[in-house]
């Protein structure tokens, strides 16, 4: 008993496990990768040069890492390249209804997302 008091005024802090010990390398590895990553975001050209625009940009970044679907650097590249051909406007709004409707690709207002239901038509037959 007395040891375990001597040791907890002494020592607050418990020695290191081996799941410590084995945890330090993979948390190296992560910092790493982390930084590349980084690193490859960082080295996209956006097309427009706005605050407005790099805001929509990053906020559907983030969007897609909170649904578990981030934006590879080809993904990244691709997209940008498209978005630069419609213009800031149209770009912005694009990232934007993406991201309200909840859809995983960006598409404009009047798109609709393609499924494998067929459509029902918009109107019916007068049957007699």
């Amino acid at each position: 008993a007395r040891w375990r008091e001597k040791h907890k005024q002494s020592n607050n802090s418990k020695p290191p496990s081996a799941e410590d010990k084995q945890d330090k390398p993979m948390q190296k590895q992560r910092e790493k990768h982390k930084d590349k990553k980084e690193e490859e975001e960082e080295s996209l050209t956006l097309p427009f040069a706005s605050i407005e625009f790099k805001t929509s940009w990053e906020k559907w970044l983030k969007y897609r890492k909170e649904i578990k679907k981030p934006i590879t650097p080809t993904m990244a590249e691709t997209q940008l390249k498209n978005l630069e051909g419609m213009g800031e406007k149209r770009a912005i709004a694009m990232i934007e209804n993406t991201i309200g409707k909840g859809w995983q690709g960006l598409r404009e207002e009047n798109e609709q997302p393609q499924s494998n239901q067929p459509q029902t038509p918009k109107f019916r037959f007068a049957t007699a």
